[in-house]
């Protein structure tokens, strides 16, 4: 992966737990606002929350995308790990 840094963001309480849209929304905040802070103008993000958490790909879809219009400065790709589609 070519890339200047991979941000590790927590979506569960304990390994194996479900996650919850709340804790998605809350993590995306921390992740957009570091990211804006540290310069980047891009980042790929994957769904997070929707393999063991059990989350729903298109909520988290939603959180994403509303998150990114906060940082319209930021190019958003998401990734996902189960079809390896952009």
């Amino acid at each position: 992966m070519d890339c200047r840094e991979i941000v590790h963001a927590v979506t569960m309480r304990y390994p194996g737990h479900k996650s919850s849209l709340e804790t998605i929304r809350s993590v995306l905040a921390k992740v957009f606002r570091y990211c804006a802070e540290a310069g980047y103008h891009s980042i790929a993000i994957p769904y997070l929350g929707c393999g063991t958490g059990g989350l729903d790909k298109k909520e988290v879809h939603r959180l994403i995308q509303a998150e990114n219009e906060q940082y319209p400065d930021i190019e958003v790709r998401i990734y996902d790990f189960v079809s390896r589609t952009y």
